[in-house]
């Protein structure tokens, strides 16, 4: 399952390629821990890396840019639970977006990326679809499991 949020002519794409103990045990950072794929094109760097996260940071995060979207205005901001990647999205009063982050490796070698693009308000609200989508699937911070 893949999100994308576009830009002008920029990307951050997350795939959640794996999903640990769906749906009978969530992780400890909320709903269930996960391999998650990252594309950045940011002008003319790119990044194609797997990280690990969790649907429960996924969940919050699309909670908090739904409500952004919506008065348009507002920061919101992703980590991931290791640190490797983190981005903030923020508004202007226009319906223009700011993505701005930094992905940085988990291995001997210090290589980050700081990045940051463009967007507008149409551009998110069909990231919050494609995101709706693997929330739906994987629920909340306390996963399906009833």
């Amino acid at each position: 399952m893949t999100f994308t949020i576009q830009g002008e002519s920029d990307y951050l794409r997350l795939t959640y390629l794996e999903v640990f103990g769906f749906p009978d045990e969530t992780g400890h950072w909320g709903g269930y821990d996960a391999r998650v794929n990252l594309e950045i094109k940011s002008r003319n760097f790119r990044v194609n890396e797997s990280f690990y996260s969790s649907t429960g940071e996924l969940y919050e995060f699309a909670e908090k840019l739904n409500i952004a979207n919506q008065q348009i205005d507002g920061t919101v901001a992703f980590s991931s639970y290791e640190g490797t990647l983190e981005f903030t999205i923020s508004y202007n009063k226009l319906g223009h977006v700011t993505i701005k982050g930094r992905f940085s490796e988990q291995n001997d070698f210090s290589n980050e990326l700081i990045f940051e693009f463009y967007s507008d308000q149409s551009f998110i609200s069909r990231s919050l679809e494609e995101i709706s989508k693997i929330t739906e699937k994987y629920g909340g911070m306390t996963g399906v499991k009833q």
